[in-house]
């Protein structure tokens, strides 16, 4: 949960600078609309990602305990 909320924020505050230097309305409504799909999908591998380490984590320290 911590690793996609901090891939949430950092990634909006830079996509929100880079939208802030472009002039064209249109371009700028477009670019926030793809990013505003990409980031449902990349936030999803975050999650995936996150889960997986963690279970990695736990076996390793189940594995310890067994020792």
């Amino acid at each position: 949960m911590e690793a996609q909320n901090t891939f949430q924020t950092q990634s909006r505050f830079l996509v929100k600078q880079k939208i802030d230097q472009i002039k064209n309305k249109r371009i700028k409504k477009m670019i926030s609309d793809k990013f505003d799909i990409d980031i449902i999908t990349r936030s999803n591998n975050v999650k995936k990602s996150s889960r997986g380490e963690l279970e990695n984590k736990k076996n390793i320290i189940t594995i310890q305990n067994m020792k």
